[in-house]
């Protein structure tokens, strides 16, 4: 069990409890399929950046090491074992060895990325103008839905049914076999 609170992430095995400081604005964690700890940490402190948590080592990676901003907003770990870090500038992807960023010049709808989904081999992404989804390769944006706005979207979880909801400013989104509707409230 993994318990993330402002400033440390404490983990729990049998009835022993284990706890890691970070310093910085705690925002997001995703484990991998070794038990590695992925940790976001935003803020303006030197602290800040993506936190790599074993047994054994603590390892920080910022824009030094690639990361596209140390502002983390959102992090999750896919299938591959891939990271992806949503910042106020963009998206990195950390495949054990290196980073890969992209902005809106390769195809993200806006850079402020707020939540991050894996489904598969699809990534959705959460922004503060839309939804970007990343398959094959390839961008696809949504920015609008029945003539409302996809904006300051929070959150992107997958239902129980398959489908992908977001909630943002103007209200939650269903995605569904191709089509997007409005939770009407």
């Amino acid at each position: 069990m993994w318990i993330g609170s402002d400033n440390a992430i404490y983990t729990k095995e049998g009835d022993k409890w284990d706890k890691v400081e970070l310093r910085g604005d705690f925002i997001d964690l995703g484990v991998d399929s070794n038990n590695t700890i992925w940790a976001g940490v935003n803020g303006f402190s030197s602290e800040a950046g993506v936190y790599k948590i074993t047994n054994s080592d603590t390892i920080r990676y910022t824009e030094d090491d690639g990361l596209i901003s140390y502002r983390v907003q959102a992090l999750e770990v896919d299938y591959k074992g891939d990271v992806w870090i949503g910042t106020y500038s963009g998206l990195s992807v950390f495949d054990g060895v290196s980073f890969t960023n992209y902005t809106t010049n390769d195809g993200l709808v806006h850079n402020s990325i707020y939540d991050i989904l894996t489904i598969n081999d699809s990534i959705w992404i959460a922004t503060l103008k839309g939804v970007s989804l990343f398959t094959n390769g390839t961008w696809t944006n949504f920015d609008k839905v029945d003539g409302s706005s996809l904006s300051y979207l929070k959150n992107i979880k997958q239902s129980s049914d398959g489908s992908v909801l977001v909630s943002g400013a103007n209200g939650v989104f269903k995605y569904k076999n191709g089509n997007w509707s409005k939770f009407p409230y």
